[in-house]
């Protein structure tokens, strides 16, 4: 499915490019976003009717086709939040399959929902989503995106004016039963992910190295409590865990005090199961990053093998975390194999923000010492032997 998907906006791309490039750069950055996600929510999508086991539950008569649909519709536009990627962004598609099947009666059939009901699925879906998952992401983080200028107040506000009244009501002309649940189950959700959020915005949002961190490891145990027992925003309140893990690091601020946190989560399979592979591998990160920087009370074997098996981990699920694959590189040397430590240090020049060039000169530096050194086996001994990446090692 995912190759006839991509395949399929391959052409539509061909097809188009003349009128593609009449856009301003701008126009055209917004267009190819909104038809990446498109192409990345269908997959989603039809990922979800494998994930929730549709085909039985059919053929048991367990849910109707037209509720199998929005089931598959609702975790595609959720992933897709948790993602960061434009929540409407299948309307686009499904509002034109729609006017289509106006002119025709052949795309119309029993065993599949109209375009009607599923571009209708994705307005009533965004409304009882609102801003609050990119919002309360964002805030999880530092407020480094959308929140970037903005204060805790103006968090709390803009969480309040999407849940101080009631609930959203569905507009006429929505398919199945199941939405009449799920969306209010959600809404929900989402009230109390962000209560909880906005209660401790002023530690998230503060740039100071020292915090409370007993009230940090109290919010991230709440939240792994709610990607637990939530139905719908299990995957946000999971997000907001991995956003606030990498934010706390970005800071300056030590992981130890929260790697007992970290560890638990780690464990939990019903939490772990709502990461996405990338907030996955960041939070195996900062555990391995804790581990091999910070405890200087473990043997400095098991040190470094413990955080060895973390970091592999964190870049298996996530290529891109430079720092993850910098300490990989300084494991190697002080393995003294200096030829994968130049490797991994490539890595970590490859996937360094070009925004930090001080950190990316720094890399560049390490790598290519490595590269050198992997031409004189002695030397490279001799260095690894000495090396001391953290205290203790």
């Amino acid at each position: 499915m995912a190759s006839c998907l991509v395949a399929f906006g391959d052409n539509l791309e061909a097809q188009y490019r003349g009128a593609f490039l009449k856009l301003s750069p701008r126009e055209r950055g917004t267009a190819m976003g909104i038809f990446r996600a498109t192409l990345w929510q269908l997959v989603q999508h039809e990922y979800a009717h494998h994930y929730l086991d549709h085909a039985a539950k059919l053929n048991a008569g367990k849910i109707t086709r037209v509720d199998a649909e929005f089931e598959a519709d609702l975790f595609a536009i959720t992933n897709s939040v948790q993602a960061g990627l434009p929540v409407t962004a299948m309307y686009y598609f499904f509002d034109g399959l729609a006017d289509i099947e106006g002119y025709t009666r052949k795309l119309s059939t029993p065993d599949y929902e109209s375009g009607a009901c599923r571009a209708k699925n994705v307005e009533e879906i965004a409304t009882f989503i609102g801003i609050a998952p990119i919002f309360l992401l964002d805030a999880a983080g530092g407020g480094h995106a959308f929140l970037a200028r903005n204060s805790p107040n103006e968090l709390r506000a803009a969480m309040a004016k999407q849940f101080g009244g009631s609930t959203p009501k569905l507009e006429p002309g929505y398919c199945g039963h199941i939405v009449t649940v799920a969306l209010p189950t959600m809404f929900d959700e989402l009230k109390h992910l962000s209560e909880r959020i906005s209660s401790d915005a002023n530690m998230l949002f503060s740039r100071d190295e020292d915090v409370d961190v007993e009230r940090a490891s109290h919010l991230v145990r709440d939240l792994a409590a709610m990607s637990e027992r939530f139905e719908y925003a299990n995957g946000v309140a999971a997000g907001s865990i991995a956003r606030m893990l990498r934010n706390w690091g970005l800071k300056g601020r030590g992981l130890t005090p929260l790697v007992r946190e970290v560890d638990q989560l780690v464990k939990n399979d019903k939490v772990t199961g709502n990461f996405q592979s990338a907030d996955f591998g960041r939070l195996l990160a900062a555990d391995g990053l804790a581990m091999l920087q910070e405890h200087t009370d473990v043997p400095v074997p098991a040190r470094y093998s413990r955080s060895l098996s973390l970091l592999e981990g964190a870049v298996a699920y996530d290529s891109q975390l430079s720092e993850a694959w910098m300490n990989l590189a300084f494991i190697a040397f002080k393995g003294g194999d200096c030829q994968k430590a130049a490797l991994l240090a490539d890595n970590s020049v490859a996937t360094h923000s070009p925004e930090d060039q001080e950190g990316l000169k720094g890399a560049e530096f390490i790598a290519r010492s490595m590269r050198e050194l992997s031409q004189n086996a002695a030397a490279c001994a001799s260095r690894a032997a000495r090396f001391s990446p953290y205290p203790g090692l």
